[in-house]
């Protein structure tokens, strides 16, 4: 038979008492910790995806390819809307009101290339290739807040993640051969 001491009716309870904290303290750093790394990349997964996204049509650029050289310019809300929109699309688990996009610019131009294929009668014949190239520049800028005073204190406030989009695309591609 076991005697109870008195004395030992509130050791649980102190115990409990003293790792409590500590406890609470990991499970809250575990919980910023999977949130903070989920934002940054949803966010990494979203702006690579947003840039080979946008295409042509997006901006509204409906250039024929008919013509060398042709050029169009497009800058500010046209081009980062048209990312942004992209983003949200390709990365659900991003807050919009998050993320900013300065010095969205996309110019978009005609490359010809010249070529010889075999012909009806066994010449070779002059082919001519246009395609129509996207140079694509933006700075992404996205704000991760964690979402408990834990996280706050180990991670900041916020934690700001920048990227500097620089990307040249194919948009179009046109073979013709007379």
């Amino acid at each position: 038979m076991t005697v109870k001491k008195q004395n030992d009716s509130g050791q649980a309870m102190v115990e409990f008492a003293l790792t409590l904290w500590i406890f609470l303290l990991i499970i809250f750093f575990i919980i910023d910790f999977g949130w903070v790394a989920y934002q940054r990349t949803s966010f990494e997964y979203g702006y690579i995806h947003s840039s080979w996204a946008i295409s042509a049509d997006d901006l509204g650029d409906k250039d024929p390819l008919d013509e060398d050289p042709s050029e169009a310019s497009y800058s500010g809300t046209l081009v980062s809307d048209a990312l942004s929109d992209e983003l949200d699309e390709r990365s659900p688990g991003i807050i919009a009101a998050n993320m900013t996009i300065t010095n969205a610019k996309a110019e978009l131009y005609n490359k010809p290339e010249t070529y010889k294929v075999p012909g009806r009668t066994g010449d070779a014949i002059e082919a001519v290739s246009r395609t129509r190239y996207m140079d694509l520049s933006a700075d992404f800028s996205y704000v991760i807040r964690p979402i408990t005073p834990i996280g706050k204190m180990f991670f900041k406030e916020e934690i700001t993640v920048e990227k500097e989009l620089e990307r040249t695309r194919v948009v179009r591609t046109q073979h013709r051969s007379e």
